[in-house]
Protein backbone atom coordinates (compact mmCIF):
# COMPACT_ATOMS: atom_id res chain seq x y z
CA UNK A 1 0.00 0.00 0.00
CA UNK A 2 1.74 3.31 -1.01
CA UNK A 3 1.74 6.14 1.10
CA UNK A 4 0.73 9.27 -0.51
CA UNK A 5 0.78 12.78 0.82
CA UNK A 6 -0.67 15.89 -1.31
CA UNK A 7 0.35 19.38 -0.34
CA UNK A 8 -1.73 22.08 -0.91
CA UNK A 9 -2.06 25.76 0.11
CA UNK A 10 -5.39 25.32 0.90
CA UNK A 11 -8.09 22.39 1.18
CA UNK A 12 -11.63 21.49 1.82
CA UNK A 13 -13.87 23.13 3.61
CA UNK A 14 -12.23 26.03 1.62
CA UNK A 15 -13.68 26.42 -2.10
CA UNK A 16 -11.83 26.45 -5.12
CA UNK A 17 -10.43 25.15 -8.05
CA UNK A 18 -7.10 23.93 -6.27
CA UNK A 19 -9.10 22.44 -3.10
CA UNK A 20 -11.50 20.88 -5.78
CA UNK A 21 -8.74 19.05 -8.00
CA UNK A 22 -6.45 17.96 -4.65
CA UNK A 23 -9.98 16.59 -2.94
CA UNK A 24 -10.95 14.57 -6.15
CA UNK A 25 -7.84 12.73 -6.44
CA UNK A 26 -6.79 12.45 -3.01
CA UNK A 27 -10.65 10.63 -2.33
CA UNK A 28 -9.63 8.67 -5.62
CA UNK A 29 -6.58 7.24 -4.61
CA UNK A 30 -7.61 6.89 -1.14
CA UNK A 31 -10.17 4.41 -2.55
CA UNK A 32 -7.08 2.28 -4.69
CA UNK A 33 -5.54 0.23 -2.02
CA UNK A 34 -3.12 3.60 -0.94
CA UNK A 35 -3.03 5.34 2.53
CA UNK A 36 -3.74 9.03 1.39
CA UNK A 37 -2.93 12.72 3.38
CA UNK A 38 -3.40 16.18 2.76
CA UNK A 39 -1.00 19.01 4.36
CA UNK A 40 -2.77 22.70 4.26
CA UNK A 41 -3.27 25.50 5.95
CA UNK A 42 -4.86 25.61 9.37
CA UNK A 43 -7.98 26.03 9.38
CA UNK A 44 -10.02 26.31 13.32
CA UNK A 45 -13.45 24.66 11.97
CA UNK A 46 -11.88 21.71 10.33
CA UNK A 47 -11.90 17.75 11.38
CA UNK A 48 -8.81 15.98 11.49
CA UNK A 49 -10.18 14.13 9.00
CA UNK A 50 -12.29 14.67 5.50
CA UNK A 51 -14.26 11.31 4.09
CA UNK A 52 -11.29 9.07 6.05
CA UNK A 53 -8.63 11.26 4.74
CA UNK A 54 -6.24 13.03 8.06
CA UNK A 55 -5.54 16.41 6.98
CA UNK A 56 -1.93 17.76 8.44
CA UNK A 57 -2.68 21.62 9.40
CA UNK A 58 0.12 23.58 9.12
CA UNK A 59 -0.34 27.67 10.63
CA UNK A 60 1.52 29.23 7.96
CA UNK A 61 0.64 32.08 5.23
CA UNK A 62 2.94 33.17 2.66
CA UNK A 63 5.37 32.61 -0.34
CA UNK A 64 9.08 32.91 -0.54
CA UNK A 65 8.80 36.22 -2.14
CA UNK A 66 6.39 37.90 0.32
CA UNK A 67 8.07 36.24 2.73
CA UNK A 68 6.32 33.66 5.55
CA UNK A 69 4.46 34.06 8.71
CA UNK A 70 4.17 30.88 11.04
CA UNK A 71 5.65 27.55 11.98
CA UNK A 72 7.99 27.09 8.67
CA UNK A 73 10.60 24.95 10.08
CA UNK A 74 7.74 22.45 11.48
CA UNK A 75 6.58 21.89 8.13
CA UNK A 76 9.72 21.50 6.53
CA UNK A 77 11.13 18.66 9.22
CA UNK A 78 7.52 17.07 8.45
CA UNK A 79 8.14 16.36 4.90
CA UNK A 80 12.13 15.71 5.43
CA UNK A 81 11.56 13.11 8.41
CA UNK A 82 8.37 11.59 6.81
CA UNK A 83 7.62 8.10 5.44
CA UNK A 84 5.58 8.68 2.02
CA UNK A 85 6.23 7.24 -0.85
CA UNK A 86 5.28 9.92 -3.05
CA UNK A 87 4.85 13.61 -2.55
CA UNK A 88 2.23 15.41 -4.67
CA UNK A 89 2.90 19.10 -4.50
CA UNK A 90 -0.13 21.37 -6.55
CA UNK A 91 1.04 24.60 -7.16
CA UNK A 92 3.56 26.61 -6.79
CA UNK A 93 4.08 30.27 -5.78
CA UNK A 94 3.23 29.45 -2.47
CA UNK A 95 3.94 28.08 1.30
CA UNK A 96 3.22 24.09 0.48
CA UNK A 97 5.25 24.15 -2.52
CA UNK A 98 8.05 26.89 -2.00
CA UNK A 99 9.23 25.83 1.36
CA UNK A 100 10.03 22.59 0.02
CA UNK A 101 12.24 23.75 -2.22
CA UNK A 102 14.38 24.85 0.47
CA UNK A 103 14.90 21.42 1.59
CA UNK A 104 14.03 19.63 -1.68
CA UNK A 105 17.38 17.44 -1.80
CA UNK A 106 16.65 16.26 2.07
CA UNK A 107 13.14 14.68 1.15
CA UNK A 108 13.29 11.41 0.49
CA UNK A 109 9.81 10.30 -1.10
CA UNK A 110 9.32 10.57 -4.77
CA UNK A 111 8.11 13.86 -5.60
CA UNK A 112 5.83 15.04 -8.40
CA UNK A 113 5.34 18.92 -9.43
CA UNK A 114 1.55 19.76 -10.31
CA UNK A 115 2.36 23.77 -11.11
CA UNK A 116 -0.81 25.14 -12.04
CA UNK A 117 0.26 27.81 -14.36
CA UNK A 118 3.22 29.70 -12.79
CA UNK A 119 1.16 32.88 -12.75
CA UNK A 120 4.11 35.21 -11.67
CA UNK A 121 6.42 33.68 -14.55
CA UNK A 122 6.66 37.18 -16.26
CA UNK A 123 6.09 39.27 -12.37
CA UNK A 124 9.74 41.06 -12.61
CA UNK A 125 9.88 40.34 -8.87
CA UNK A 126 9.32 36.83 -9.26
CA UNK A 127 12.29 36.31 -11.55
CA UNK A 128 14.97 35.23 -8.72
CA UNK A 129 11.86 32.37 -7.77
CA UNK A 130 11.97 31.33 -11.17
CA UNK A 131 16.07 31.44 -11.11
CA UNK A 132 16.03 28.78 -8.02
CA UNK A 133 13.09 26.81 -9.53
CA UNK A 134 15.22 26.74 -13.18
CA UNK A 135 17.78 24.43 -11.05
CA UNK A 136 15.59 22.60 -8.23
CA UNK A 137 13.01 21.57 -10.64
CA UNK A 138 15.00 18.39 -11.62
CA UNK A 139 14.70 17.40 -7.95
CA UNK A 140 10.92 16.26 -8.82
CA UNK A 141 10.75 12.77 -10.20
CA UNK A 142 7.36 13.85 -12.26
CA UNK A 143 5.99 17.13 -13.45
CA UNK A 144 2.52 17.22 -14.57
CA UNK A 145 0.64 20.20 -16.52
CA UNK A 146 -2.59 20.79 -17.18
CA UNK A 147 -1.87 21.99 -20.64
CA UNK A 148 0.54 21.68 -23.59
CA UNK A 149 -0.08 25.56 -24.67
CA UNK A 150 0.51 26.76 -21.43
CA UNK A 151 3.72 28.89 -19.70
CA UNK A 152 4.05 26.04 -17.06
CA UNK A 153 4.39 23.64 -19.88
CA UNK A 154 6.65 25.53 -21.75
CA UNK A 155 8.96 26.43 -18.74
CA UNK A 156 9.24 23.30 -17.75
CA UNK A 157 9.69 21.43 -20.79
CA UNK A 158 12.58 23.90 -21.65
CA UNK A 159 14.27 22.99 -18.08
CA UNK A 160 13.05 19.44 -16.84
CA UNK A 161 15.08 16.75 -18.11
CA UNK A 162 12.48 14.27 -17.91
CA UNK A 163 9.22 14.07 -20.13
CA UNK A 164 6.51 16.62 -18.98
CA UNK A 165 3.11 15.01 -18.48
CA UNK A 166 0.03 16.69 -19.88
CA UNK A 167 -3.39 15.63 -18.14
CA UNK A 168 -6.10 18.53 -19.35
CA UNK A 169 -8.52 19.69 -16.42
CA UNK A 170 -12.39 18.15 -16.01
CA UNK A 171 -15.75 18.00 -14.77
CA UNK A 172 -17.47 15.42 -12.82
CA UNK A 173 -20.53 13.96 -15.24
CA UNK A 174 -23.14 15.74 -12.71
CA UNK A 175 -24.29 19.11 -14.75
CA UNK A 176 -25.92 17.37 -17.86
CA UNK A 177 -29.82 17.70 -18.18
CA UNK A 178 -30.53 18.75 -14.53
CA UNK A 179 -33.20 20.77 -13.34
CA UNK A 180 -34.45 23.44 -10.52
CA UNK A 181 -32.76 26.22 -10.80
CA UNK A 182 -34.96 28.03 -13.11
CA UNK A 183 -38.30 27.19 -11.37
CA UNK A 184 -36.76 27.74 -7.86
CA UNK A 185 -35.67 31.21 -9.17
CA UNK A 186 -38.31 32.28 -10.92
CA UNK A 187 -36.30 33.01 -14.36
CA UNK A 188 -38.40 33.62 -17.74
CA UNK A 189 -38.95 31.72 -20.70
CA UNK A 190 -38.47 34.92 -22.18
CA UNK A 191 -34.97 35.99 -20.55
CA UNK A 192 -31.85 34.77 -21.43
CA UNK A 193 -29.92 32.93 -18.27
CA UNK A 194 -26.32 34.07 -18.26
CA UNK A 195 -24.42 32.50 -15.46
CA UNK A 196 -20.74 33.49 -13.52
CA UNK A 197 -19.59 31.19 -11.14
CA UNK A 198 -16.48 31.77 -9.08
CA UNK A 199 -15.28 33.29 -6.04
CA UNK A 200 -15.70 37.18 -6.06
CA UNK A 201 -12.23 38.96 -6.32
CA UNK A 202 -11.18 41.64 -8.37
CA UNK A 203 -8.69 38.77 -10.39
CA UNK A 204 -11.69 36.79 -11.54
CA UNK A 205 -13.36 39.51 -13.32
CA UNK A 206 -17.00 40.40 -12.38
CA UNK A 207 -16.21 43.68 -12.44
CA UNK A 208 -15.47 42.87 -16.55
CA UNK A 209 -18.92 40.66 -16.46
CA UNK A 210 -21.44 43.27 -15.28
CA UNK A 211 -19.78 45.72 -17.84
CA UNK A 212 -20.17 43.21 -20.62
CA UNK A 213 -24.38 42.80 -19.14
CA UNK A 214 -24.69 46.59 -19.28
CA UNK A 215 -23.95 47.01 -22.81
CA UNK A 216 -26.34 44.80 -24.08
CA UNK A 217 -30.19 46.44 -25.14
CA UNK A 218 -33.49 45.15 -26.20
CA UNK A 219 -32.83 41.60 -24.58
CA UNK A 220 -34.11 40.36 -21.21
CA UNK A 221 -30.98 39.04 -19.51
CA UNK A 222 -31.20 37.56 -16.22
CA UNK A 223 -27.93 36.64 -14.62
CA UNK A 224 -26.76 34.92 -11.78
CA UNK A 225 -23.00 35.64 -10.15
CA UNK A 226 -22.78 32.71 -7.68
CA UNK A 227 -19.71 32.99 -5.26
CA UNK A 228 -18.35 30.52 -2.02
CA UNK A 229 -15.85 33.22 -0.37
CA UNK A 230 -15.88 36.05 2.06
CA UNK A 231 -15.07 38.75 -0.91
CA UNK A 232 -13.28 42.16 -0.25
CA UNK A 233 -16.41 44.28 1.17
CA UNK A 234 -15.65 47.17 -0.59
CA UNK A 235 -15.71 45.06 -3.92
CA UNK A 236 -18.61 43.16 -3.06
CA UNK A 237 -20.04 46.62 -2.84
CA UNK A 238 -18.42 47.88 -5.57
CA UNK A 239 -20.38 45.40 -7.89
CA UNK A 240 -23.71 45.50 -6.51
CA UNK A 241 -23.64 49.17 -6.90
CA UNK A 242 -22.75 48.90 -10.33
CA UNK A 243 -25.76 46.10 -10.60
CA UNK A 244 -28.08 48.54 -9.27
CA UNK A 245 -27.42 50.76 -11.39
CA UNK A 246 -27.65 49.02 -14.87
CA UNK A 247 -30.78 47.84 -13.90
CA UNK A 248 -32.50 50.99 -12.66
CA UNK A 249 -31.35 52.45 -16.55
CA UNK A 250 -32.29 49.47 -18.00
CA UNK A 251 -35.16 47.16 -16.55
CA UNK A 252 -34.45 44.36 -18.87
CA UNK A 253 -31.40 43.44 -16.90
CA UNK A 254 -31.25 41.85 -13.78
CA UNK A 255 -28.08 40.59 -12.30
CA UNK A 256 -28.04 38.49 -8.62
CA UNK A 257 -25.57 37.62 -6.42
CA UNK A 258 -25.99 34.39 -4.39
CA UNK A 259 -23.76 33.16 -1.79
CA UNK A 260 -23.17 28.92 -1.07
CA UNK A 261 -25.53 27.56 -3.21
CA UNK A 262 -26.00 23.60 -2.58
CA UNK A 263 -24.73 21.17 -5.38
CA UNK A 264 -28.22 20.01 -6.27
CA UNK A 265 -28.67 23.88 -7.88
CA UNK A 266 -25.02 24.17 -8.88
CA UNK A 267 -25.70 21.16 -11.23
CA UNK A 268 -28.69 22.81 -12.21
CA UNK A 269 -27.44 26.38 -12.66
CA UNK A 270 -25.42 25.09 -15.34
CA UNK A 271 -27.30 22.87 -16.87
CA UNK A 272 -30.10 25.59 -17.17
CA UNK A 273 -28.14 28.40 -17.86
CA UNK A 274 -28.23 29.68 -21.77
CA UNK A 275 -24.45 31.08 -21.88
CA UNK A 276 -21.75 30.72 -19.29
CA UNK A 277 -19.53 33.99 -18.89
CA UNK A 278 -16.07 33.90 -17.44
CA UNK A 279 -14.02 37.28 -17.79
CA UNK A 280 -11.18 36.30 -15.07
CA UNK A 281 -7.66 38.02 -15.65
CA UNK A 282 -5.80 35.22 -14.45
CA UNK A 283 -6.32 31.36 -14.54
CA UNK A 284 -4.63 28.01 -15.32
CA UNK A 285 -7.08 25.65 -16.71
CA UNK A 286 -10.42 26.95 -14.91
CA UNK A 287 -12.90 24.42 -13.55
CA UNK A 288 -16.13 25.64 -14.60
CA UNK A 289 -14.82 25.82 -18.58
CA UNK A 290 -15.23 21.85 -18.01
CA UNK A 291 -18.10 21.63 -15.98
CA UNK A 292 -20.37 23.99 -18.65
CA UNK A 293 -19.00 21.55 -21.04
CA UNK A 294 -20.28 19.02 -18.64
CA UNK A 295 -23.73 20.68 -19.05
CA UNK A 296 -23.59 20.90 -22.20
CA UNK A 297 -23.36 24.93 -22.71
CA UNK A 298 -21.84 27.26 -24.30
CA UNK A 299 -18.55 29.01 -22.88
CA UNK A 300 -17.19 32.73 -23.40
CA UNK A 301 -14.55 34.17 -21.42
CA UNK A 302 -11.05 35.74 -21.48
CA UNK A 303 -7.99 34.53 -22.91
CA UNK A 304 -6.06 33.23 -19.75
CA UNK A 305 -4.26 29.88 -19.24
CA UNK A 306 -5.48 27.33 -21.91
CA UNK A 307 -8.83 28.10 -22.66
CA UNK A 308 -8.46 28.94 -26.28
CA UNK A 309 -6.79 25.81 -26.83
CA UNK A 310 -9.53 23.83 -25.24
CA UNK A 311 -12.40 26.13 -26.52
CA UNK A 312 -10.59 25.79 -30.20
CA UNK A 313 -10.50 21.80 -29.90
CA UNK A 314 -14.45 21.83 -28.92
CA UNK A 315 -14.96 24.16 -31.80
CA UNK A 316 -18.03 25.91 -30.01
CA UNK A 317 -17.68 28.65 -27.43
CA UNK A 318 -15.61 31.45 -27.82
CA UNK A 319 -12.31 33.06 -26.38
CA UNK A 320 -10.99 36.40 -25.97
CA UNK A 321 -9.04 39.19 -24.35
CA UNK A 322 -11.43 42.17 -25.67
CA UNK A 323 -14.82 42.70 -23.85
CA UNK A 324 -16.68 44.24 -26.82
CA UNK A 325 -15.64 41.05 -28.89
CA UNK A 326 -17.31 38.43 -26.25
CA UNK A 327 -20.22 41.12 -25.94
CA UNK A 328 -20.47 41.36 -29.70
CA UNK A 329 -20.05 36.73 -30.48
CA UNK A 330 -22.59 36.82 -26.96
CA UNK A 331 -25.26 39.26 -28.75
CA UNK A 332 -24.68 37.00 -32.20
CA UNK A 333 -25.09 33.72 -30.14
CA UNK A 334 -28.18 34.78 -29.10
CA UNK A 335 -29.41 36.20 -31.99
CA UNK A 336 -29.23 33.23 -33.51
CA UNK A 337 -30.25 31.15 -30.90
CA UNK A 338 -27.47 29.04 -30.13
CA UNK A 339 -28.88 28.36 -26.71
CA UNK A 340 -32.00 26.42 -27.96
CA UNK A 341 -29.55 24.34 -30.28
CA UNK A 342 -29.61 20.64 -29.09
CA UNK A 343 -27.53 19.07 -31.33
CA UNK A 344 -24.81 21.44 -30.49
CA UNK A 345 -25.78 21.12 -26.70
CA UNK A 346 -25.34 16.86 -27.42
CA UNK A 347 -21.96 17.88 -29.33
CA UNK A 348 -20.78 19.47 -26.79
CA UNK A 349 -21.39 17.16 -24.24
CA UNK A 350 -19.99 14.01 -25.94
CA UNK A 351 -17.02 15.90 -26.39
CA UNK A 352 -16.37 16.27 -22.58
CA UNK A 353 -17.52 12.56 -21.71
CA UNK A 354 -14.64 11.79 -24.42
CA UNK A 355 -11.82 14.20 -23.93
CA UNK A 356 -12.76 15.82 -19.97
CA UNK A 357 -15.05 13.36 -17.97
CA UNK A 358 -12.86 13.11 -14.58
CA UNK A 359 -13.22 9.22 -14.33
CA UNK A 360 -10.76 9.00 -17.76
CA UNK A 361 -8.67 11.63 -15.72
CA UNK A 362 -8.44 9.96 -12.46
CA UNK A 363 -7.39 6.67 -14.54
CA UNK A 364 -4.39 8.89 -15.79
CA UNK A 365 -3.26 10.64 -12.48
CA UNK A 366 -3.02 6.92 -11.26
CA UNK A 367 -1.16 5.94 -14.35
CA UNK A 368 2.03 8.80 -13.41
CA UNK A 369 1.73 9.42 -10.20
CA UNK A 370 1.63 5.61 -8.62
CA UNK A 371 4.14 3.69 -11.64
CA UNK A 372 7.81 5.04 -11.73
Amino acid sequence: MKKILFCVEFYSPNVGGAEKHVQLLAEYFNKKNCKVEIATTYIKKRKDKINGIPINQFKIQGNSVKGYVGDTIKYQDFLINSDYDIIVFYAAQQWAFDLSLEVIEKIKSRKILIPCGFSKLNNLFYKPYFAILKKKINNFDKVICLSYTYQDYLFSKKYFKKKVSVVYNGAEDQFYKKAGFRKKYNIKKDEIFLLYLSNIKFMKGQDRFIKIISDIKNIKINAFIIYANNPNKFYLKYLKYKSKKINNLNSNIKINFMKNVSNKYKYSAFSECDYFINTSRIECSPLVMFETMAAGKTYLGTDVGNCKEIQTNLKYGFISDEDKQILHKLKKFIINKQHKKKIAQKKIYTYFKKNHDWKLLLKKYRNLITTS
